[in-house]
């Protein structure tokens, strides 16, 4: 009996088939935006946050993918759709799906602070609602000496469990100011033409250290951040910070 050969699929084939699969979506989507926006759901909040809710999903699934993003990115330009270098991955995703119904940056605003805040366990639509809506959403500002304040101390926290990038010999420089409530003091380092790496200026000055620290702590997670000033007032603190940063960095 002759054997039945299985067909295979290239790469680039099957990369094609998740392309088409994912715009194919987006234009179901873009059709069902379109029933609501043409009156028959345009009352029906929960039909909104369920479209909301799938274009989440899709952002989640493609936030990591550069082709798709590329993809994306030309059905954009084929739709004639306005997009700049600048534009988010959020608001392309709303735009192809809501086109620029004056409502785009305000949707875009929900996909972002829905995967930075939502919780893990808590279904998009709940957390909408509980939000007030895209418009509740939009209006939640974090006060900026607040958020400031958050991204310092996760930094702190964070970073005195966290591995560190090399060691280099204690000098005067970079002892810790005595009046800060941390360890940490800043360095400028010099990248010499053979690619050596060499300290030429240390600084404690507490201001400065804590700029430096919020432009740390805004490259920990979100989800990290979050369990990290969650735990900051348990008494057993010194516990659970490392699990927390060891499943911050496997994430």
């Amino acid at each position: 009996m002759a054997k039945v050969k299985k067909a295979t699929f290239s790469k680039s084939a099957q990369a094609q088939m998740e392309v088409s699969s994912f715009l194919s979506e987006l234009d179901k989507l873009a059709t069902r935006r379109q029933v609501w926006e043409d009156g028959l759901q345009r009352a029906a909040d929960k039909e909104l946050y369920e479209i909301l809710q799938v274009c989440f999903s899709l952002y989640e699934r493609i936030i990591d993918k550069t082709a798709l993003k590329a993809r994306l990115s030309k059905a954009l330009v084929n739709r004639n759709t306005r997009q700049t270098a600048g534009s988010s991955l959020q608001l392309k995703v709303i735009r192809y799906v809501f086109g620029e119904c004056g409502q785009e940056f305000t949707y875009a605003r929900v996909l972002k602070e829905a995967y930075d805040r939502k919780p893990k366990n808590t279904s998009f639509v709940d957390w909408l609602a509980s939000e007030g809506g895209p418009s509740g959403v939009k209006k939640a500002k974090v006060p900026k000496q607040k958020q400031t304040q958050q991204l310092v101390l996760a930094a702190k926290l964070h970073f005195e469990a966290a591995q560190a990038l090399t060691t280099v010999p204690s000098v005067p420089e970079l002892q810790p100011n005595r009046n800060a409530d941390h360890h940490f003091a800043v360095a400028l380092v010099r990248i010499n033409a053979q690619g050596s790496v060499e300290l030429v200026f240390g600084c404690n000055n507490i201001a400065l250290t804590n700029q430096v620290l919020e432009l740390a702590g805004k490259t920990v997670p979100a989800a990290v951040r979050e369990k990290l000033l969650l735990n900051d007032n348990d008494d057993d603190f010194a516990l659970t910070l490392t699990p927390i940063i060891s499943a911050g960095a496997a994430a």
